[in-house]
């Protein structure tokens, strides 16, 4: 599973390639191998393939159907925010938060806090930098809801403390 999810990470650098693992069922595999009991090293390559997947817009709304977010989610969870996985998947939602759909969906799957989460963190980590592009995409003017859900996560007291901050998602928090 590790070498064969690499491989398809590689091979989905290319829009062809992403659309054919898509039309060979990769998707919905993806995706259940993002809660699978595998290595690490297995679920840091199925996050990477997620996101290098969802930079399609067909993708994302495949994954979405799939039930990949809350999966995706999960891996969040009691990992450091450094992590190969951690930082692929930051990665893979910040690609979703692309798709209205998807963004009301990592909302409604209970993702605003973990990012917010990320964030906090306060740390230069890519994870952090994904995660705070993800907030910022899902609290444009047309998603209310979103914008209710990350001032309830918490992210006031975080997102004014990388005001002072300098590193590179301090400038990101500055245009939020």
């Amino acid at each position: 599973q590790m070498n064969a999810t690499g491989v398809l990470r590689k091979l989905s650098k290319s829009d062809t390639n992403k659309d054919a693992i898509r039309k060979a069922g990769g998707i919905p595999a993806l995706v259940k191998l993002l809660s699978a009991d595998v290595s690490a090293e297995t679920t840091a390559y199925a996050a990477g393939l997620a996101s290098s997947l969802c930079e399609c817009d067909v993708n994302k709304l495949a994954l979405l159907e799939a039930g990949g977010v809350p999966k995706l989610l999960a891996l969040l969870s009691g990992r450091p925010v450094e992590s190969e996985t951690v930082k692929n998947t930051a990665s893979a939602l910040r690609n979703l938060s692309r798709s209205a759909s998807c963004r009301d969906a990592i909302r409604e799957a209970g993702g605003v806090p973990r990012l917010v989460a990320l964030v906090a963190a306060g740390t230069d980590a890519p994870a952090a930098r994904s995660a705070m592009e993800a907030l910022y995409r899902m609290s444009s003017y047309s998603h209310k809801a979103n914008r209710i859900a990350i001032f309830e996560a918490g992210s006031v007291a975080p997102l004014v403390a990388l005001l002072t901050t300098a590193n590179p998602i301090s400038e990101m928090a500055k245009h939020a």
